[in-house]
């Protein structure tokens, strides 16, 4: 039956049909009519009714076929559904296996393809690397024999013409003293003949025989400059072959570095290829899309057939929750107003009088204007938000403007600041001018009141009982000497990672590059105590000086001259440092470390200026011309001159709060600063330890011999090429900087070099890489340049706006680190971007891991317990 006629049939029922009938209800009414007697209306009237509940149960019977109808249609679409569904799983599974076949196909040629094509590349690859090996070695081989040839025959001819002139020169000696000899002896006998004849021939001939010899002599003279003429000739000729070989291990040179080159451009077009291989890969990745493409046409008509399909149940879905809504709609109307069609015209018009009445309302209201109004209201508030925006890009241009002002300032006051100090030590210089001035105008009796002063000065600060400790042997290893501490200070309670001593150890190495080594991290995690035990258990001399807020001089640091008790008081750093430079006390033999303690509590520059000066002017100097501080000793009296020997190393510790001092840049320049990780397990000292030196000394000639000085002889060229990669890391970050106006200077990167050279792994790994590259050489590289870049770049980045450029600058560098591979860094660098309120702070030292396992002395005891008794 058609959906529509159903609709209308039902609809007509519904408005025809009245309340339900009760039959019991009339049955009840007809019987009350009976008892109560009533008259023939009322039979009438009851028939009447009978006839109308009759004619209601005949459109009952009529609205229960309708939905028996209604059911039979709902059963026929479900089938339609099901049979649809069906169909769609079928063409979807074609479709799929298609597909899926077809693309095996490709993927199949496409492995083929990638197969023969990798084959290709790998071979041209080999082959070629094959050509330039043996290019190589031949050409290296050749020149290498060349230039033995040539040595050799070089040093042939040398040698002979050595033995010839020595020869000749030999000879002329020899022959010249002969002639000598006998012309002396004729004189002689002349002289001898003379005398017997007469006085004056005998004086006649003895003057003639005098001249006749001197004559001679004259001119054996000239024999013998003309044969050193000639010897003058023959060792110009030499130098000139010198030049020529020279020039010839020139020529070596150059075409050994185009050989560097050829291997270079070998090295690119290797790359090219590899290139060209990511290429061929990237070819066969976008194989998806490419099949996608190729098959979209075919897989469009599937997806319309579904589509379509879908459509067509949707429409019969949708028709039947219509029907399934009118039903459920005549329910309602039934259960809620029954079959009076009377009441439900009534209900109708009463909703249609209630609607327009709220239309008229709606239409009377102000509703619209109010509509109006807001409406306004918004466009205005978007004028002024679009002002607003124009705004704040204006005052971000004002603000950049604000910035460069901010940085040109803080430039000058950095230049004043510099300033500030080059002219208190050009007053300095003056006042020491003056002095020296004073002193030579004073009479010679005050010598011996200087010499009671210097007295004072030679103080015993260390026991002379040291110098009979026994002494490490002089081939002492070095790794083995600093696993020594670390395991002496894990015994006595403090853990240090191995990765600070070992930085510690070789900043203290390369003092020459990096005057001063600064511990710097969080109060408490042991940086006063590292160089006191590094120095106690490594068997250094040690003095531990407490930096005062007050020193404002150098004089607060070594002492000073009291006029009032007429007597030079000097301080024990003083005296330590002259009982470790006098060759006569014993203690110049070995290292020494100076520790100043909170070295930030006064500006640095004031009291440590002239040592910073001078220690830097020591690099490259002999121990004959070592520069000296010179200390005053009072007013007229000559200064005393502290040389600075190379076996005081100089270090100190400082932290960062409300009471320090920050370090300049010509402090930061000059040192290496290591920062102390935060602590992330708290360590327990349940016992405490009795701190015990070892009595053992080290040799400051075992120290020395632990320290590489020259890169050239100890690296070869091909380990010299790293260094060549991790200084085009150093030049980019320079680069960045030059965004805001800073820069890394010479100093920073012949620092950096000469720590990498100087770390222990780094030392142990080139014994035993036999000149070669190897995988430790460059993992243990790597890690001594990462400290670096934490030790020597990252302070030099101190104050930089982490806002505007210099946020800029900032992420380039970041960019930079990870590019190469140094992620480590990254949690520290954010931390420095962030915490440094609006400037970049170096601070933090993530990058180091987490802490060791770190014992307690109960742990420690209880260990050392156990191991006793398996003994």
């Amino acid at each position: 039956m058609d959906e529509k006629k159903i609709i209308e049939e039902s609809t007509e029922s519904k408005e025809i049909t009245d309340t339900p009938v009760d039959l019991n209800a009339s049955t009840e009414t007809s019987a009350m009519t009976d008892e109560n007697g009533l008259n023939d209306g009322g039979v009438t009237e009851e028939k009447s009714y009978k006839a109308r509940v009759e004619e209601l149960l005949k459109w009952q019977m009529k609205l229960a076929d309708e939905q028996a109808k209604l059911e039979a249609y709902r059963t026929s679409t479900f089938q339609q559904m099901g049979e649809l569904e069906q169909q769609k799983r079928i063409a979807s599974s074609e479709q799929q296996a298609a597909l899926q076949e077809e693309r095996q196909k490709f993927e199949a040629d496409l492995a083929s393809i990638r197969a023969k094509k990798d084959a290709e590349t790998i071979a041209m690859i080999a082959g070629e690397w094959s050509k330039f090996e043996k290019e190589k070695e031949a050409q290296i081989i050749a020149l290498k024999k060349e230039l033995e040839g040539m040595r050799t025959q070089t040093q042939k001819e040398m040698d002979a013409l050595r033995s010839q002139v020595s020869k000749e020169l030999d000879e002329a000696r020899s022959l010249a003293a002969k002639e000598i000899q006998v012309m002396k002896s004729e004189a002689q006998k002349e002289i001898d003949k003379a005398q017997a004849d007469s006085k004056k021939e005998i004086i006649a001939a003895k003057q003639e025989s005098i001249k006749a010899a001197e004559i001679e002599i004259e001119q054996r003279t000239r024999e013998l400059t003309e044969a050193e003429k000639r010897t003058e000739r023959e060792a110009g000729r030499l130098a000139e072959l010198d030049k020529k070989l020279q020039q010839l291990e020139i020529e070596l040179e150059a075409r050994e570095a185009q050989v560097n080159d050829d291997k270079s451009d070998n090295i690119r077009e290797r790359r090219r290829l590899d290139r060209e291989k990511q290429r061929i890969n990237g070819a066969s990745d976008n194989l998806e899309q490419e099949i996608q493409e190729r098959f979209s046409d075919r897989i469009d008509s599937y997806e319309r057939k579904l589509d379509s399909k879908d459509d067509e149940l949707e429409r019969l879905r949708s028709e039947l929750a219509s029907l399934m809504a009118t039903s459920e709609s005549i329910q309602s109307l039934r259960a809620a107003y029954g079959m009076d069609p009377e009441k439900i015209k009534a209900r109708i018009a009463d909703l249609e009088a209630r609607n327009k009445a709220l239309l008229d309302e709606a239409a009377n209201s102000t509703t619209r204007i109010e509509y109006d109004r807001v409406s306004s209201e918004k466009r205005a508030l978007e004028t002024k938000f679009a002002q607003a925006q124009e705004e704040i890009r204006r005052i971000s241009v004002t603000d950049g403007e604000v910035q460069t002002l901010r940085s040109e300032i803080r430039r000058l006051e950095s230049t004043n600041e510099n300033l500030k100090v080059e002219a208190e030590e050009a007053r300095n210089i003056q006042k020491s001018l003056q002095n020296e001035l004073l002193r030579l105008s004073t009479p010679a009796e005050r010598e011996l009141d200087r010499e009671a002063r210097i007295a004072s000065i030679k103080r015993e600060i260390m026991s002379p009982e040291e110098l009979e400790w026994e002494t490490h042997p002089v081939d002492m290893n070095e790794i083995d000497w600093l696993e020594d501490i670390k395991k002496q200070c894990d015994n006595y309670g403090i853990k240090f990672q191995r990765r600070i001593l070992y930085a510690f150890h070789t900043a203290l190495k390369i003092n020459d590059w990096s005057i001063i080594t600064v511990l710097a991290g969080v109060s408490g995690t042991g940086k006063s105590e590292l160089p006191k035990l590094y120095s106690f258990f490594g068997g250094l001399n040690f003095i531990s000086v407490a930096v005062q807020p007050n020193w404002d001089s150098q004089e607060s640091m070594l002492g000073f001259f009291n006029s009032i008790d007429n007597q030079f008081q000097p301080e024990d750093l003083l005296s330590f440092l002259v009982q470790c430079s006098d060759k006569d006390s014993g203690f110049k033999l070995y290292p020494s470390v100076v520790l100043l303690d909170e070295m930030n509590l006064a500006y640095v520059e004031h009291y440590f200026a002239e040592f910073l000066s001078k220690l830097e002017e020591r690099r490259g100097k002999t121990k004959k011309d070592l520069p000296e501080v010179k200390v005053n000793l009072g007013a007229g009296v000559a200064p005393y001159e502290l040389p600075l020997v190379r076996n005081v190393l100089w270090t100190g510790t400082m932290n960062q709060d409300e009471t320090t001092k920050s370090l300049s840049d010509k402090v930061i320049d000059r040192s290496m600063v290591i920062n102390f990780p935060r602590p992330k397990h708290l360590a327990e000292r349940t016992k405490m330890e009795k701190l015990k030196k070892t009595e053992k000394k080290l040799l400051y000639d075992t120290w020395r011999s632990w320290i590489t000085v020259d890169l050239e002889s100890d690296f070869t060229s091909e380990q010299r090429e790293i260094f060549k990669e991790y200084k085009r890391i150093i030049e980019k970050i320079n680069d960045c900087l030059e965004e805001v106006g800073r820069a890394l200077g010479h100093r920073v990167w012949q620092s950096i070099e000469y720590y990498i050279a100087n770390y222990p792994t780094v030392i142990n790994a080139l014994k035993n890489s036999q000149g070669e590259v190897t995988e430790e050489l460059k993992a243990e590289m790597r890690t001594a340049f990462e400290d670096q870049l934490v030790q020597k770049v990252m302070p030099k980045l101190r104050g930089i706006e982490t806002r505007g450029k210099g946020r800029q600058s900032l992420q380039n560098i970041e960019d930079l680190l990870a590019e190469e591979g140094f992620e480590n860094l990254k949690d520290d660098f954010e931390i420095a971007c962030e915490q440094g309120y609006g400037q970049f702070v170096w601070s933090s030292a993530k990058y180091l891991g987490d802490d060791e396992d770190i014992l307690s002395s109960d742990d420690n005891a209880e260990k050392d317990t156990e191991n006793n008794s398996e003994e």
